[in-house]
């Protein structure tokens, strides 16, 4: 009888139930406030969406403290949006859906309670809804910030015949009176990126002397990537100098933005995965990643704070050092010395150690033929994916992997991030690091579940 893929380590999963979108991370009295949308009833989506409400002081060790958010008489479902603290107060933007009409949702607000930790939905009309001028099929996923002594807000879109946008609101003076601004942006259906028919959870956000629009591609009822723009931004329009990927992985969706308490911008992702109805719950997200901007490119490393959680670590080389995958996770990392890898072929090779997995290499990363081109092949993927990497004055070369159950999290300062699933849930591993010409360290460390697992 087949068994069901144990819970990851060190990424957070549900209790129970379906979980996808993050939105609304904030820092506020000295923790991080995380909401995410949850159907607790069910392992797969349902448009009966709850929020998930979750804190940790350090961005890995999350406390669940239950669904803050639920559908009632009003709302079919409450989808995602943002959190903003205003007045020393958490409040909550949600995307509240009613039947029929699932997909053009209205904007409504949920305010803190007396008690601590507990919202209370506005009961008046709905703060945003969708603008009258526009042939709008599709309205969804508020994000908000603070602009002067007020507010603004931008929200995903599809526009029918045209395809995705998104609309620009603002607030001037307080958050419970907004004004439609225009569409800051819609796709061009003429131009050299494609960008899908609908866009979710914008993201619009200051990033050194640039701006940055983080958006996620649905088509024809299925979810795509996450794309990026960096640019400028006048206030009213977002002005895009180039397009990429964020994410090159099949897995990570409805990308959060947020500044932790030290002020990195940074993001969380939803990595998705097929419903098992054996083990009672689906989702995870991702790790925390902090985001630069070098050049016209974005860049995501892994947060810092990821590193407590390693233990002394040892060196990893040409023969296998086993690596366990049963409570923890394994963190690789593998840096160069003068920022490039010159020698084609594998750099890092993870096999199955443990008879309950198939045989042969589980994930195989390394350059191709140039070292313009990260490679990785993931077992029963019939093609390696190719990760074209820029060629700008990156630091020295610092590829690193996480493992954790059947997740894998790769960055490398000159392509990335890139999320995927493995076939199967490994309890250990088996790593092989080719000592490329200049390597300057191979480390394999375990990483301890912040949940003591």
């Amino acid at each position: 009888m087949p068994q069901h893929r144990p819970r990851p380590a060190v990424h957070l999963t549900a209790p129970q139930g379906w979980l996808n979108d993050p939105h609304g991370v904030v820092h506020h009295d000295g923790r991080y406030h995380l909401f995410h949308q949850h159907v607790p009833e069910a392992n797969s989506w349902s448009p009966r969406v709850h929020w998930g409400h979750a804190t940790s002081a350090d961005l890995v060790a999350w406390q669940h403290h239950g669904d803050v958010l639920s559908p009632d008489e009003r709302d079919t479902g409450c989808w995602s949006g943002s959190a903003v603290v205003d007045n020393d107060e958490i409040s909550l933007f949600y995307t509240a859906v009613r039947e029929p009409d699932l997909a053009r949702g209205r904007v409504r607000r949920a305010i803190a309670s007396r008690e601590p930790g507990h919202w209370v939905k506005d009961p008046g009309p709905a703060l945003i809804e969708p603008p009258d001028d526009l042939d709008l099929v599709a309205f969804r996923d508020p994000y908000l910030w603070r602009d002067g002594a007020g507010w603004k807000a931008v929200v995903g879109c599809a526009i029918r015949d045209r395809g995705g946008a998104v609309a620009q609101y603002s607030a001037p003076h307080d958050l419970g009176s907004w004004q439609f601004d225009g569409v800051a942006l819609a796709a061009d259906p003429d131009g050299e990126v494609w960008t899908g028919s609908m866009w979710e959870c914008p993201q619009l956000f200051r990033l050194g002397e640039d701006w940055v629009f983080l958006v996620s591609i649905w088509h024809d009822d299925r979810l795509h990537h996450v794309a990026a723009a960096i640019g400028d931004y006048d206030g009213r329009r977002i002005l895009p100098r180039r397009w990429q990927r964020l994410d090159q992985g099949p897995v990570a969706y409805a990308t959060t933005s947020f500044l932790d308490a030290a002020g990195r911008r940074c993001v969380l992702s939803w990595l998705r995965e097929e419903p098992d109805a054996a083990k009672g719950w689906t989702g995870a997200l991702g790790l925390p990643l902090v985001l630069t901007v070098v050049g016209d490119r974005l860049r995501a490393d892994l947060h810092p704070q990821v590193e407590s959680y390693r233990d002394a670590g040892r060196p990893l080389g040409a023969e296998p050092v086993p690596l366990s995958l049963r409570g923890v996770a394994a963190e690789l990392d593998v840096a160069w010395v003068g920022g490039r890898v010159a020698e084609p072929g594998t750099m890092v090779r993870v096999l199955a150690a443990d008879a309950a997995t198939p045989s042969g290499a589980l994930l195989e990363i390394g350059s191709g033929e140039t070292s313009s081109e990260l490679v990785v092949l993931a077992a029963g993927e019939a093609e390696p994916l190719r990760i074209p990497l820029e060629d700008d004055d990156a630091d020295d070369e610092r590829l690193r992997v996480v493992l954790d159950a059947d997740l894998v999290e790769i960055t490398h300062p000159r392509g990335g991030p890139i999320s995927l699933r493995l076939p199967a849930t490994p309890g250990s591993v088996e790593v092989t690091v080719a000592q490329a010409v200049g390597a300057r360290t191979s480390t394999g460390y375990q990483l301890g579940s912040p949940w003591g697992q």
